[in-house]
C-alpha cells in the first residue's frame, strides 16, 4: 500500500488528477473524493475549496513547448490560467460560499521563485473576495532524489466537512 497521498489516489476514479499547465474542477460526491496535481518543481499551485467543490490550477512558468524568447510568455501564461480559475470560480459560485484559497509557490535557492506571479494570483484571489493561504515548497534541482509525494497537491474531500488540503503529503492548516 501506497505510503503518500498522491500515490493513494492516482488513478482511481474518484479522483481528477490536473496535468502541468491545467486547470481542474471537481464536486464533491459519493463518486468524487479528491482533486490533485503533482509534479509541481518550479510550478505555482492555486486552490479554492469549499465544502462542496474545489478549483486547482498547476501553473507552469512557462507555457510547454515555449522558448523563453518571449519575455511575456509566462506571464501570458499565469494571465490564461487565472483566467480559467475566476472563471469556473464565477459560474459555480454557489458552490463556493464560504471558499478558501490557497497558493502554493516555489522557493528556488531561499528565494521565492516567482514572486510577480505570487504578487498576481493574490490580487485575483483578492478580488474574488476569498481568504488566502500562502505555503511554499522548495524546487529540486535536477537529478535529486525525491520523496514520496514531493511537489504534490492534494485535496481530499473523503471525511466530509471541510476537505484537507496537502502540499508533499503535510497538510496545510488555514488557521
Amino acid at each position: 500500500m501506497a505510503n503518500n497521498i498522491i500515490d493513494r489516489v492516482r488513478g482511481r476514479t474518484d479522483t481528477v488528477l490536473v496535468p502541468m499547465n491545467e486547470v481542474g474542477i471537481a464536486f464533491w460526491s459519493s463518486t468524487r473524493h479528491y482533486l490533485a496535481t503533482e509534479g509541481l518543481n518550479g510550478c505555482t499551485g492555486v486552490a479554492i475549496i469549499s465544502r462542496t467543490a474545489g478549483i486547482l490550477a498547476h501553473i507552469a512558468p512557462l507555457p510547454p513547448n515555449t522558448q523563453s524568447n518571449n519575455n511575456n510568455s509566462g506571464h501570458e501564461n499565469l494571465v490564461r490560467k487565472m483566467q480559467r480559475v475566476i472563471t469556473l470560480y464565477n459560474t459555480y459560485r454557489a458552490h463556493f460560499p464560504e471558499g478558501r484559497s490557497c497558493i502554493v509557490a516555489a522557493v528556488y535557492q531561499n528565494a521565492v521563485a516567482l514572486p510577480e506571479a505570487v504578487q498576481t494570483i493574490t490580487a485575483v484571489l483578492n478580488r474574488l473576495g476569498l481568504p488566502i493561504k500562502i505555503t511554499y515548497y522548495n524546487v529540486l534541482e535536477s537529478g535529486t532524489a525525491r520523496f514520496p509525494g514531493q511537489t504534490s497537491i492534494v485535496i481530499d474531500a473523503n471525511a466530509g466537512g471541510w476537505p484537507k488540503m496537502y502540499v508533499n503529503n503535510q497538510e496545510v492548516r488555514y488557521t
